[in-house]
C-alpha cells in the first residue's frame, strides 16, 4: 500500500535490511551501547537510513547521559520511547536546516521524563545513578 513503517527496537542484533517487493518499507532500529558517531557517508545509504541511524545515536548517547545503563531493564523501553517521541517532534521540522542539533537537542530535553516514567511503569522507580 505504500506505507511506511518504522520500528525502534533496543536489541543487540544489526538493523534489518529494507523490505522489497511488498511496497512496505521497514526499517528497524537498534539502540545497543553507544558507540563513536556513525559514519554517515558513503554511497547507497538513503538519506532517511542516515537520519534514523543518527536519531538512534542520539537515543542512546542521552539515555547514557542521564546514566540509564544499556544493561538497565527498562532501558530497551526507553529506548523505544524516547525514539518515537523524538522522531514525533522531527516529523514537524518545516526544514533539515541542522537536523543534527536539533535531534540532539530533542533527545536530550526529552530523555529524563522518558527515563522517569518507563522506570515507574517498570517498577524501577526511583532511579538510581548507574543502574
Amino acid at each position: 500500500s505504500g506505507t511506511k513503517r518504522s520500528e525502534s527496537t533496543c536489541n543487540t542484533v544489526p538493523a534489518q535490511p529494507m523490505l522489497q517487493g511488498s511496497g512496505t518499507k521497514r526499517s528497524e532500529s537498534t539502540c545497543n551501547t553507544v558507540p563513536a558517531q556513525p559514519m554517515l557517508q558513503g554511497s547507497g545509504t538513503k538519506r532517511s537510513e542516515k537520519h534514523r541511524k543518527k536519531l538512534e545515536y542520539f537515543v542512546r548517547l542521552a539515555l547514557k547521559n542521564n546514566d540509564l545503563s544499556s544493561k538497565h531493564p527498562c532501558h530497551k523501553g526507553c529506548c523505544n520511547r524516547l525514539y518515537n517521541i523524538s522522531k514525533s517532534f522531527l516529523k514537524d521540522l518545516t526544514s533539515s536546516k541542522n537536523l543534527g542539533e536539533e535531534m540532539r537537542s530533542i533527545t536530550e530535553l526529552n530523555a529524563k521524563q522518558v527515563i522517569d516514567f518507563e522506570l515507574k511503569k517498570c517498577g524501577s522507580f526511583p532511579r538510581v545513578g548507574g543502574q
